[in-house]
């Protein structure tokens, strides 16, 4: 704000414009972070009283959604919004998934398939792979290719990792399918795809204190999840591994949406919190919860895949 005050007279109006839901500018240093920098000051006018109380002389919210199928809009519009937001997307009647088997639910458009797959580094690379998700994510693209009359620079996938993005486009290279975009959530900001599928890549949780030492991964970071999820305007499909997503509250969210409208392909669940506990999707803040054994899924949803069986010891 200081090169804005030179211009600022008695009746000068400042207007910001963001979401401070979703990522914000990138800080490559790092003491400018330690001293405060890393947040923006949108998010940091948020925590003054007229602001944080959206009083509306001060804040105007864009509500309407032209982006997102309805379904692809309700969850971050309930945990980042206060289901606020309204999808306006003109057409929904999903024309993409109205002849394609992959979806167990026409009528839902969000697909996660649990994997319990195997991650992996090279040397003292601190980016992960995972090698069976990569092949299940070229799989997904093939289908969609071979049902629909989708074409490729439709699809889009976001994985957290620059290992896995780049094993990705490797696979994707041998298909011949060079137009797909791979990249990582924030080169996936401010943009959109009829088709996004996810690669989450971690399978196990004793590396998460290294993830956020790297800044890497989707778990605990709320605004990279806000962001990945949205870039749909059709089809999301999330590729994961359900016991380590459900170690995040928004993360888990997600898969239980999907279990709860028949929409879970893959490995056996993990177990599910008791109801009423979880995420507070006002606050964000989450509780810590006993279990009780998970509901009843159908048995065709708890097929393990191949892979998963060859890594039984991954579980």
């Amino acid at each position: 704000m200081v090169p804005i005050s030179s211009f600022c007279q008695r009746n000068t109006v400042v207007v910001l414009a963001g979401d401070p839901k979703q990522l914000g500018p990138v800080v490559y240093s790092k003491d400018a972070e330690a001293f405060g920098l890393g947040k923006s000051y949108l998010q940091r006018l948020f925590e003054c009283e007229f602001y944080q109380n959206e009083d509306e002389g001060f804040v105007t919210k864009l509500v309407r959604n032209y982006r997102c199928h309805p379904t692809i809009l309700h969850l971050p519009s309930k945990l980042f919004y206060k289901g606020e937001l309204l999808a306006c997307k003109e057409d929904t009647s999903s024309s993409l998934s109205s002849d394609m088997a992959l979806l167990p639910s026409k009528e839902f458009p969000v697909l996660f398939v649990g994997i319990q797959g195997c991650d992996e580094r090279e040397g003292n690379n601190p980016s992960w792979f995972n090698r069976i998700e990569a092949s299940k994510v070229v799989e997904i693209i093939r289908k969609l290719r071979e049902s629909t009359d989708i074409n490729e620079t439709d699809i889009g996938v976001i994985t957290p990792y620059r290992q896995q993005v780049l094993k990705i486009k490797k696979a994707l290279e041998t298909w011949e399918m060079l137009d797909v975009k791979v990249g990582s959530v924030e080169q996936f900001q401010g943009q959109e795809r009829e088709v996004i599928i996810v690669s989450c890549v971690r399978s196990t949780v004793k590396h998460n204190n290294f993830d956020r030492t790297y800044c890497l991964g989707f778990l605990s970071n709320p605004k990279r999840f806000n962001v990945s999820i949205t870039r749909a305007r059709s089809l999301l499909i999330i590729v994961g591994n359900p016991h380590i997503i459900n170690k995040d509250p928004y993360w888990e969210e997600l898969l239980w949406y999907c279990v709860d409208n028949n929409s879970y392909k893959g490995c056996p669940l993990p177990e599910r919190p008791i109801p009423g506990r979880g995420l507070n999707c006002e606050t964000g803040d989450s509780y810590v919860s006993t279990s009780r054994s998970r509901d009843i899924v159908p048995e065709t949803l708890r097929a393990v895949t191949n892979e998963a069986e060859c890594l039984d010891g991954w579980k």
